[in-house]
């Protein structure tokens, strides 16, 4: 959560009016189809998080009990994040710090440094321009002076992701969105290269074997995720909502066999 696309996809969920959110991932260590037949034990993706009265993220605590890590996010007057700490939660160490600094709204730097220990630290720089109608965001590690391509690129409804690179490969994921920007169909594929640069043309290109499928509940709620190959499977979510309309509880199934228990205690101002 310290990266400012971690921060954006959780501040996106918020719901107004929440002061904090106090959320328990579980999994069952056996289960027969739905039914629990054993203890549950706590996921990675359980925390702690609080808002200020205008809605905006403040601290995040992992709960997970081998995580030691927490967050504080900071804001300039216009309301952008400019700021995130990541400090361990019990020696109180600063681990990460990533200052941000803005051209425009669209247009920004993040300057990240990673506290490895007492003399070695590692910094990069998250480039995000937004450049005729395309979004595009690359990773620099700055002791190396060099570019390691992570590059998320934004079109009407799609978006691109690239990664690691050398001469003759490339790997890519595209996401297919609506109208409401929800991902409903995604696949990963590799572009190869000739001598001259150009990619090799292959059907799988446009054409992938291997896809995923998403679903909705008309709230928005994520409801389905399918994945479409020779070795198939179906991801089903459901979800006990509160009198204000908002889930408190979410089980995951993968083909009928319980995943996970989502349970959230939720505070409003």
């Amino acid at each position: 959560m310290y990266s400012h696309e971690d921060y954006i996809k959780f501040q996106n969920h918020y719901v107004k009016g929440l002061k904090s959110i106090n959320q328990k991932t579980y999994y069952p260590s056996v289960s027969i189809g739905k039914q629990l037949k054993a203890k549950l034990e706590t996921t990675s993706h359980s925390f702690n998080a609080f808002y200020n009265i205008k809605g905006m993220l403040i601290h995040i605590v992992n709960l997970h009990p081998r995580s030691n890590n927490k967050y504080s996010y900071f804001y300039d007057k216009e309301g952008r994040v400019v700021k995130i700490l990541e400090i361990n939660k019990k020696t109180d160490v600063l681990l990460k710090e990533n200052k941000i600094i803005y051209q425009d709204n669209d247009n920004f730097v993040e300057h990240i440094s990673e506290y490895i220990n007492t003399t070695y630290e590692r910094t990069r720089q998250i480039h995000h321009t937004f450049l005729n109608d395309i979004r595009c965001v690359e990773q620099k590690f700055v002791p190396m002076d060099e570019w390691y391509l992570h590059q998320t690129i934004r079109y009407d409804n799609i978006i691109e992701e690239l990664f690691d690179t050398n001469d003759d490969c490339q790997g890519v994921s595209i996401y297919e969105l609506n109208k409401n920007n929800q991902i409903i169909k995604s696949y990963d594929l590799s572009l190869e290269y000739d001598e001259d640069g150009e990619v090799i043309e292959s059907d799988e290109k446009y054409d992938p074997n291997d896809y995923y499928l998403h679903t909705y509940y008309g709230s928005g709620l994520i409801k389905s995720e399918s994945y479409i190959s020779n070795k198939p499977w179906i991801k089903t979510y459901e979800y006990e909502i509160n009198d204000r309309g908002h889930w408190i509880q979410k089980t995951t199934c993968i083909d009928n066999s319980l995943q996970f228990i989502c349970e959230r205690k939720l505070e409003y101002f």
